[in-house]
């Protein structure tokens, strides 16, 4: 018996909002693949607001406008981002970075988390 494989693509990547791993697989010439649209906007993280169990996320943008509003979440992916920007935050480190994105009209979430001397985008 003889068997044909054909070309495929597996792709392999995360829910932004829970942290699952998605695997997909297509067939090369046989499917169009859409890919999202993000829009993505970074911020200067001042602080860490604690609100009983909830953290919220103080930022500046490149404009000097200031957001208390991003609730702190928690998926694998980012926790030691998350946790080493703390750390470098308690430690009088204020350079700390955290780019936001968002698809169409669904919530917001992190993209990355870094330290940076650049001018805000």
């Amino acid at each position: 018996m003889k068997y044909m494989s054909t070309a495929q693509i597996c792709y392999i990547g995360y829910n932004v909002y829970n942290g699952q791993e998605i695997k997909t697989k297509f067939e090369k010439e046989a499917q169009i693949v859409h890919v999202p649209i993000i829009k993505k906007k970074t911020y200067q993280v001042i602080d860490i607001n604690l609100e009983g169990q909830t953290q919220y996320l103080i930022m500046m943008d490149s404009d000097g406008n200031i957001r208390e509003d991003f609730k702190l979440y928690s998926i694998p992916q980012i926790d030691e981002q998350i946790m080493n920007m703390k750390s470098k935050m308690k430690e009088g480190n204020n350079d700390q970075n955290i780019t936001l994105g968002q698809f169409k009209e669904q919530p917001e979430f992190i993209v990355s988390v870094n330290q940076s001397d650049d001018v805000l985008q």
